[in-house]
């Protein structure tokens, strides 16, 4: 991910007016103190990882202790590096817990102690040390098994097709989502969660909008978007077709099947681009188009 130096120019001028908006416009009148930043801090590695399952409590105290005091110059000059910083700490988290997830999934659980696990831990803080967060994942990942396990046996029940993996397979499969999830982390994403975390510091009700995001809201507020009337979602790097809309292109035309996987897509006469693995909001914009042009998908 791009330091100051490398960081679009664009994001760095943002992030001197959305400060400067903030704190000299907002009507709480609130500079911006070591003490807010020190929140700031708190709220953009909540955003990153809400449920408090993957940074420690001293990446926090780390984190707030090397930024809390430079945070306010930092961001008057248009530098986000402790956006990027931070984040790399996360993924860096992130992936050597999938790595122990992987080990541990390899070995026998014990489902006969009396153990909990409180599934929201928004209210919940970070694990204090590395043993305290094993402990923690042990019983998530047998929480995520044991409730596989009673999905398979509900179904069996009512009489709906069980599925062909095994309860393992299933949780094994969903943290290797969680992989892919994160890499598809870009430096747009990662600068509007930051300056996010930061104007939520002034009223709950306050965000910003990177400039994709904007788009999708303003095509929301304006009824504006020319589709194929589809929703799309993404699974194991996938495109699914998860539903026509009634009346739309795709529903008329009558090709497009919900369960379908698209793998390409063209405009118009043009090639036909790989979309595998690429990020949903990315695919769903070369599916998009201008009303009564033409989109080839495979």
């Amino acid at each position: 991910f791009p330091s100051h130096d490398m960081a679009p120019k664009e994001v760095q001028t943002t992030a001197i007016l959305v400060q400067k908006l903030l704190q000299d416009h907002h009507f709480s009148g609130k500079p911006l103190t070591e003490e807010m930043a020190r929140e700031w801090v708190r709220s953009y590695m909540e955003s990153l990882d809400y449920n408090h399952a993957f940074f420690l409590d001293a990446d926090l105290r780390a984190y707030q202790d090397t930024y809390g005091p430079q945070l306010a110059k930092l961001t008057q000059r248009g530098d986000i590096t402790p956006a990027y910083e931070i984040f790399s700490g996360f993924s860096d988290r992130v992936r050597s817990r999938l790595d122990w997830i992987r080990t541990r999934l390899t070995l026998p659980f014990d489902f006969s102690l009396e153990q909990t696990y409180e599934i929201d831990r928004t209210r919940v803080g970070w694990p204090v040390d590395r043993t305290s967060a094993d402990d923690l994942w042990d019983r998530r990942l047998k929480f995520d098994i044991l409730r596989e396990k009673l999905v398979s046996q509900t179904d069996a029940k009512t009489g709906k097709k069980a599925k062909e993996e095994k309860p393992l397979e299933t949780v094994s499969k969903r943290y290797d989502r969680l992989l892919r999830n994160l890499e598809d982390y870009d430096s747009e994403e990662i600068s509007q969660l930051y300056l996010t975390a930061l104007a939520s510091l002034y009223d709950p009700h306050s965000s910003y909008l990177s400039p994709s995001s904007l788009e999708d809201f303003s095509i929301g507020t304006k009824l504006a978007l020319c589709g194929i009337g589809a929703v799309l979602s993404s699974e194991d790097g996938f495109c699914i077709i998860k539903e026509l809309v009634p009346g739309g292109p795709a529903d008329l035309d009558g090709r497009l099947k919900v369960g379908d996987k698209i793998v390409g897509v063209a405009q118009g006469d043009g090639h036909f681009e790989d979309i595998v693995d690429l990020k949903l909001r990315n695919a769903v914009k070369k599916i998009r188009g201008p009303k009564n042009t033409l989109v080839r998908l495979q």
